[in-house]
């Protein structure tokens, strides 16, 4: 553990030999978060307000995330900058004081830079559908939820390189079919709780049909949206998408002889 007398700076415990200098620096500045966070950047807020909601994730943890979210942030960078492929673990590492040996503690792959963003994601998500109106149809629900995603994606010039990344780049693929899982897993958990129009229930089937063909709508307008260069909103497009659907969300008359 971390010890730290009266007067003196944060030291490593021998014990704690996982732990570097960077680490022990970046523990720190926890006491003044605002300046950390200054860059009004989504996931590190995200993580900082998540140790402070959970006292009893230690501080070792607490660092670890902060890393993780540091490491991060100098990977996505340096994707922009050079592209994924000619990216390379050593420059992410070095980007922030780290060794290749310290970066395998927090992420097994570049590919995997991309999984803290795609869980914290699917929290935030389900949290916002969680939020709505409970009188609320629940497709109108689910789109809702999109809101800030969708808002924090349009605000950020990057973001249109870094869709088009993983929409192109073929070592992604992997990635992005994980994430569908991940946000469609928490959807559907809050999902299936809402009500129908008929005062039931969804249930799983429905809430899973339902978050797939949603997210199916934001797929299709992402790649509409690095097609045309953002040469219209990408909530526009994603209402377009949404609103072509909704019509097949209704209830299906059931085949005789099924």
């Amino acid at each position: 553990m971390l010890r730290r007398k009266p007067g003196t700076v944060w030291r490593r415990d021998s014990r704690q030999d996982a732990v570097d200098e960077f680490t022990i620096r970046q523990t720190c500045l926890t006491v003044s978060s605002t300046a950390w966070c200054a860059q009004d950047d989504s996931s590190c807020r995200a993580v900082y307000a998540g140790a402070m909601e959970e006292p009893k994730v230690g501080l070792r943890e607490r660092t670890r995330n902060m890393v993780r979210t540091e490491l991060a942030q100098a990977a996505l960078k340096l994707f922009v900058e050079q592209g994924f492929e000619a990216t390379t673990i050593e420059q992410i590492a070095a980007a922030t004081g780290l060794s290749r040996r310290s970066f395998h503690r927090y992420f097994s792959s570049k590919e995997d830079v991309f999984g803290q963003w795609f869980v914290e994601t699917g929290r935030q998500l389900a949290a916002a559908l969680e939020s709505r109106p409970a009188e609320e149809r629940p497709w109108f629900a689910l789109r809702r939820s999109f809101d800030d995603l969708v808002q924090g994606l349009s605000a950020r010039p990057e973001s249109l390189q870094i869709t088009r990344m993983i929409l192109n780049t073929p070592a992604l693929h992997a990635t992005h079919l994980h994430k569908h899982a991940l946000w469609r897993d928490a959807l559907a958990d809050v999902l299936q709780l809402r009500r129908s129009e008929d005062g039931q229930e969804l249930g799983r089937i429905a809430a899973v049909a339902l978050v797939g063909a949603a997210l199916a709508g934001l797929d299709s307008a992402q790649t509409e949206w690095v097609a045309e260069d953002n040469e219209q909103p990408l909530g526009d497009l994603f209402d377009q998408a949404m609103n072509a659907i909704a019509p097949l969300t209704g209830p299906a008359e059931r085949h005789p002889n099924v």
